[in-house]
C-alpha cells in the first residue's frame, strides 16, 4: 500500500472539534483518535455565526466557524447537518465527506 500526504497538506482540528470527536467516540476507540490527534495541529476555536443563510445546529456552528477563522480549505465531516452543503464552499471553506477528501488535496 502506498500512502502519499501532499507536501504543502496542513491538517488542522479545533479544541472543540477534537472534544465532539471524544464524546462521540467515547469508550470505542479512543487511543485510535489519540494517535491521529498527535498529527494534527490544533488551532483555536471560534465562535461567530455562520454566514447568512446558513442554518445548523449550535453545536456545528463552532465547527465551521473554526474552520473559516483557520482559514481552511476543506471541513471533512460525516455530520449529516452539514448534508445539504457538501460539496459547498461556506465562509470559504469546502465541506466535504470523509471519502471525497483525496479529491480535494
Amino acid at each position: 500500500m502506498l500512502t502519499a500526504r501532499p507536501p504543502k497538506a496542513d491538517f488542522i482540528t479545533s479544541h472543540y472539534a477534537l472534544a465532539e470527536a471524544r464524546r462521540n467516540l467515547a469508550g470505542k476507540d479512543l487511543p485510535a483518535l489519540d494517535r491521529i490527534v498527535a498529527r494534527l495541529r490544533l488551532v483555536p476555536d471560534a465562535f461567530g455565526a455562520p454566514p447568512s443563510g446558513v442554518v445548523l445546529p449550535g453545536k456545528d456552528i463552532p465547527i465551521l466557524a473554526s474552520a473559516a477563522a483557520a482559514h481552511a480549505d476543506v471541513l471533512v465531516t460525516g455530520d449529516e447537518h452539514f448534508g445539504q452543503y457538501f460539496g459547498r464552499a461556506i465562509g470559504g471553506v469546502k465541506i466535504v465527506l470523509p471519502r471525497h477528501l483525496a479529491d480535494e488535496v
